[in-house]
């Protein structure tokens, strides 16, 4: 009886201790799926995520390129050339996520858990980004192209209003020396234009030696050397009336009988009236009257 129940036993023990095997062995596989899974799903969470970001820098390169369309016709120099760093900073970007991207795709489709969708969404992007770099590329060829064309215009520019300045100039320096030969030509005029006169008594003239007494009591009037701040200046082509204020006036000077005459003024004063200008200072361009 006792070797019956050992008989027994003994299957009973190893079927149990082979269960447990299988048990633990299920669990480790389970474990083991399980870490796979997450792997499989951080590695589709990073690629998703770095997708975003790559969308993100293809949007700016929108955002610049409106920029860029904003500025067509400025002379925004420093403006386009930011434009310009801008896109080259962000087409080296794009090429770092696209081997970011090629590393991860390769790493996703060696875990085994391709999605169709996921796959046709990384191709898509891939050929986005191969269109905005050749974007990039086309408008940093248009910047510069601009870039140049700038240049060349404000050389232009420059060279234009260097001629203008040299051209303003030169007519400035002809004005001015049109205007300094008409003043001098007036002033020559005036000059030549004109006359002196003296009014005084016998004594006054005298004492400022334009009279010289002579022997019998006689004058005559000085040839130069007069005292001429005694003379009044006058432009004989204005001068008509010379008002005396005096009842006895005479011309000492030799002007022309003919050219002149003597009027009475209401208050009984006198004045010499100019009739001929021309004959009247053609023999001389001083005038001496005597009063008193």
């Amino acid at each position: 009886m006792k070797k019956l129940i050992l008989a027994f036993a003994v299957p009973a023990v190893l079927l149990t201790s082979c269960g447990n095997k299988t048990q633990e062995s299920d669990t480790a596989q389970i474990a083991a799926l399980n870490e796979r899974l997450t792997m499989a799903q951080d590695s589709k969470d990073s690629l998703i995520f770095l997708m975003s970001d790559i969308y993100s820098g293809v949007e700016e390169i929108n955002v610049q390129e409106g920029l860029l369309y904003n500025l067509r016709g400025s002379d925004n120099v420093n403006r386009k050339q930011e434009i310009i760093e801008n896109l080259a900073r962000i087409k080296a970007e794009l090429q770092a996520k696209q081997a970011r991207l090629d590393e991860m795709t390769a790493r996703f489709n060696a875990q085994n858990d391709k999605t169709g969708q996921l796959a046709k969404e990384v191709a898509r992007l891939k050929d986005l980004i191969s269109q905005k770099e050749a974007r990039i590329t086309e408008l940093q060829a248009q910047l510069t192209s601009a870039q140049q064309e700038i240049t060349n215009l404000n050389n232009e520019v420059s060279t234009t209003r260097e001629a203008l300045t040299q051209e303003t100039q030169a007519k400035e320096q002809a004005q001015q020396e049109t205007r300094q030969a008409q003043e001098e030509t007036v002033q020559a005029v005036n000059e030549a234009n004109k006359v002196y006169f003296a009014i005084g008594t016998s004594k006054e003239l005298k004492n400022h030696g334009i009279l010289e007494k002579k022997f019998l009591g006689k004058t005559k009037v000085m040839q130069g050397n007069f005292e001429m701040s005694y003379f009044q200046t006058a432009d004989r082509r204005n001068l008509s009336v010379i008002p005396c204020h005096n009842k006895k006036v005479k011309v000492l000077t030799n002007q022309p009988k003919d050219s002149y005459e003597i009027v009475e003024n209401p208050d009984g004063t006198k004045s010499i009236r100019i009739t001929n200008p021309t004959r009247f200072w053609s023999l001389s361009d001083f005038l001496i009257i005597q009063v008193g």
